[in-house]
């Protein structure tokens, strides 16, 4: 992009051509209703030693006064660009990803969320490591926390995790060529309304090459009951949606197939069951929305009727179980789960 400047002198005119070129990173936030943390959270982003990015912030038309706070932001940096869903598109996280995505221009793709911090070198050590032509997005993990450096088959080590729908990683961890998003048309699934950051590493890690890096760099802020993550399983999960289930199934397809990948399935749908039983029970809300999960493999034919009706009936046991022991009960659910596949479950 060029602004000329027009001068005026005698009979000539002057260009004087100024190259406006495009910021080198692109830091992308969804936002919803985190007034109380998203000041500090800018705060974190001015505060970098690398100067050249933008900051794109999608608000999904919070109800409290977080756009007073993001107008304020923009105001006093232009870098900051604010902009509210557009009423067209659904709510939710992942189409503001989406959207503010389609609104960058960095070459560098750096997703982060409203409500956490980055250290001040956040962006000037990331960049150093995605310079790399050999890599398409680099990761960092903090070392203490995750893998150790010395440890062998790590790369096994962290898909075996995915598909146990452990976060290895999220989306603030990883900074990402823009060419490769787009080349590959890599973008977050709106109708998702949970493990959203799993799903999309599944997408990177299979197509992707990317290197690891032990560093901590960024703070996550766990906000207790007002996570949107936590409101997500404690509200969303009844309202089952079969597409759901099928985008998870074509997940693990990309990183395994055969009887691995019927385990994790299965063990996957009898998991979110369990899980959804003890995070709404006491809410009393009608179970019936579970069956969509607990008859998924029998649809997708990744267990017969009588291995399912063999595991709903020892997953029934362990309900009875999560009132007296939850680990108890969701190790017998898992050990159900196992039972007819040969599968050992720390190999892949």
């Amino acid at each position: 992009m060029f602004k000329v400047f027009i001068k005026p002198r005698l009979l000539h005119i002057s260009f004087i051509i100024v190259d406006l070129k495009k910021p080198q990173v692109s830091i992308l936030i969804p936002n919803y209703n985190k007034a109380p943390y998203i000041q500090e959270t800018l705060d974190s982003v001015l505060a970098q030693t690398y100067t050249d990015w933008e900051c794109i912030i999608v608000d999904d038309h919070s109800t409290d006064n977080s756009w007073e706070i993001l107008e304020n932001y923009a105001e006093k940096d232009s870098r900051f660009k604010i902009y509210r869903r557009p009423g067209h598109l659904p709510k939710g996280g992942n189409v503001c990803r989406n959207f503010a995505f389609e609104l960058s221009k960095g070459e560098f793709i750096q997703w982060f969320d409203s409500d956490d911090l980055m250290y001040n070198s956040f962006l000037k050590e990331r960049l150093n490591y995605i310079s790399n032509p050999e890599i398409d997005f680099s990761v960092f993990i903090q070392e203490s926390k995750f893998y150790n450096k010395e440890k062998k088959n790590r790369k096994k080590d962290i898909i075996h995790d995915f598909l146990m729908l452990r976060a290895v990683w999220s989306g603030p961890s990883m900074i990402i060529k823009r060419s490769f998003l787009v080349k590959n048309k890599l973008s977050w699934i709106p109708e998702l309304t949970y493990f959203q950051d799993i799903y999309y590493s599944i997408y990177l890690i299979n197509l992707g090459r990317f290197e690891l890096n032990f560093i901590n760099d960024w703070e996550w802020r766990s906000i207790t009951l007002d996570h949107l993550g936590y409101k997500s399983d404690m509200i969303n999960d009844f309202l089952i949606n079969k597409s759901q289930i099928s985008i998870h199934f074509k997940a693990l397809r990309y990183l395994c197939n055969g009887d691995v990948l019927n385990f994790y399935f299965n063990w996957y749908c009898y998991r979110r069951v369990w899980d959804i039983y003890r995070l709404n029970i006491d809410n009393k809300q009608s179970p019936y929305p579970l069956f969509s999960y607990l008859i998924a493999p029998i649809q997708f034919r990744t267990i017969s009727l009588f291995e399912g009706v063999f595991i709903l009936l020892f997953g029934f046991i362990s309900f009875l179980f999560n009132k007296i022991n939850k680990r108890i009960s969701l190790s017998f659910l898992f050990r159900a789960t196992k039972k007819h596949h040969s599968l050992k479950v720390s190999k892949i």
